[in-house]
């Protein structure tokens, strides 16, 4: 078995004025970032935490045989007015699965999702998930 490796994601960001500045990932993608624009960090870190989350929960759902049919999930920063007490980020996401007895297995692999992604893992304790899970099926599938 091939030892795992170090993945390094990079960025870099040049200041336009004001408050704002255009973000590059190495892969030349680009964004204006700040509060002058339409994202400020805020925004970056908690969609960057839904976003991983979700990537992840569907790697190990794939993997797993488990058959996802919809992911859609909100998630906020609650930033506390006193500088002393820790921020804190919130993902709600709501997965759409196939079958009732697939709930476990979609609750146990949306918090392995959270162990393992790296982006929850660098919140650690400040990240906070509240998962739901949706059920679609046919009484006919039900019967088999």
């Amino acid at each position: 078995m091939a030892e795992a490796q170090q993945r390094i994601f990079s960025t870099e960001i040049v200041w336009d004025n004001g408050e704002s500045g255009t973000a590059v990932t190495e892969a030349g993608a680009s964004l204006t970032v700040g509060p002058g624009s339409e994202w400020a960090a805020e925004h970056l870190l908690t969609l960057a935490a839904a976003t991983c989350l979700m990537t992840t929960f569907l790697h190990l759902a794939a993997e797993e045989g488990l058959q996802v049919l919809g992911y859609v999930s909100s998630g906020r920063l609650e930033v506390p007015p006193d500088p002393e007490e820790v921020p804190r980020v919130v993902l709600a996401p709501c997965i759409v699965i196939a079958r009732n007895d697939d709930t476990h297995a979609a609750r146990r692999l949306c918090h392995q999702g959270r162990r393992q992604s790296p982006v929850c893992r660098t919140l650690g304790r400040r990240l906070h998930l509240a998962p739901t899970f949706t059920v679609i099926s046919s009484e006919a599938d039900e019967a088999h």
